[in-house]
């Protein structure tokens, strides 16, 4: 996925996803959380999400999200998806 995010934004979400994280929860504190309480300690209205796909649905709409690219499995081509 490429973000929309200039270089000083990157450095903050790089500096703050080095931040000490809460423990591991499926519901509570999943892979998507520390990006999703990064990204609204910067200041993007991402809201409250459960899942990795709701954090990207959420990143899209408030225009964080500039490209895709699926990979569908072993053996076929990568799809790119705008």
């Amino acid at each position: 996925m490429d973000l929309t995010l200039t270089a000083e934004q990157e450095k903050a979400l790089e500096e703050c996803l080095k931040r000490d994280q809460p423990d591991y929860n499926f519901l509570t504190n999943n892979c998507g959380a520390p990006v999703q309480r990064c990204l609204n300690w910067m200041g993007y209205d991402i809201g409250k999400v459960l899942t990795p796909s709701q954090l990207y649905e959420s990143m899209t709409g408030v225009g964080l999200v500039g490209g895709t690219i699926f990979y569908p499995g072993a053996g076929t081509k990568p799809a790119q998806a705008k």
